[in-house]
């Protein structure tokens, strides 16, 4: 999940409390751990507020990703490389990825009536300048544990959005890599997955998880029925996705209740949200609220 750093600037900065009047500062991306890699990648920057946005498309502000390990002192930074590729022999139990929105280029007039009213109050009347480095934007810190569980779960799901006029439903494509979920969305509005998993985890799970699973329960069973001798090695080779979920499912062919897709994906689900320390969800449970959004 996504933390918010505590600290301030001479300048204001979107994404840091109250140094914006209106807008927020957020990236959509797919981290996941595959074979001797954690990759990085990001999918889509949100900005809502108008200056920051066109600042950015202007190519004057660009996001930096900071990684960082502790257990291993290994860091990285990378502001041109968007789809970031780390030897997983570099790392150890977590890692902390923070991204930032940083001035491409020197800024001399930095200002705009978005700005918190007291940046008006010095002798500047608001406006700043801006070297390029500088930091305008924050969209939090995300602790990327390195459990094998964790790094399955979190690479289950791939998610995109859908911003279209008029109504749609959630559509969910089984690719042979992960699950993949597109979602409605409307420029300028809340993003639905991220504002759910932040705050109506249970919500968000009922109404996107729970559906998915369902689906790739139902096609897993459909394989297991087509196939004649009841080998299905060759779909698992060709569907990660379902390794991942098989992993994690113990199938009881006596049972009959358990034959069901719908069951399954709900005591599949249900195992993972018992399993918990203390009240705290365990890392596969936080890969379902992962990199969503940073």
């Amino acid at each position: 999940m996504i933390n918010k750093t505590n600290f301030s600037l001479p300048y204001p900065a979107l994404g840091l409390e109250g140094d914006f009047k209106e807008g927020h500062f957020s990236v959509l991306t797919n981290s996941y751990a595959q074979e001797d890699k954690l990759y990085i990648k990001e999918e889509e920057v949100e900005i809502t507020n108008k200056y920051i946005l066109e600042l950015y498309n202007n190519g004057q502000l660009s996001t930096v990703y900071k990684i960082d390990c502790s257990s291993t002192f290994y860091n990285y930074c990378s502001s041109d490389n968007k789809n970031i590729e780390i030897p997983l022999e570099r790392l150890a139990k977590v890692v902390t990825v923070e991204v930032f929105l940083v001035a491409s280029e020197n800024i001399d007039h930095y200002h705009h009536t978005t700005f918190n009213d007291d940046y008006f109050l010095g002798d500047n009347k608001g406006i700043f300048s801006l070297k390029a480095g500088d930091f305008v934007g924050f969209a939090g810190k995300m602790k990327i544990p390195l459990d094998e569980n964790y790094t399955k779960a979190a690479s289950l799901f791939g998610w995109s959005k859908r911003n279209e006029s008029g109504s749609y439903p959630v559509l969910i494509d089984l690719q042979d890599k992960n699950i993949h979920i597109t979602y409605p969305h409307i420029d300028g509005k809340y993003d639905i997955v991220n504002m759910l998993s932040n705050n109506y985890k249970f919500t968000f799970l009922n109404f996107f998880i729970l559906p998915a699973l369902h689906k790739a329960f139902s096609r897993i069973n459909k394989e297991y029925e087509d196939a004649e001798d009841g080998n299905i090695d060759q779909f698992l080779e060709e569907n990660r996705w379902a390794n991942i979920l098989i992993d994690g499912c113990q199938y009881i062919d006596d049972d009959p209740e358990l034959d069901e897709p719908y069951t399954i994906a709900q005591n599949y689900l249900e195992s993972i949200l018992n399993k918990k320390n203390n009240g705290v969800s365990t890392p596969i449970l936080e890969a379902f609220f992962k990199e969503l959004s940073l």
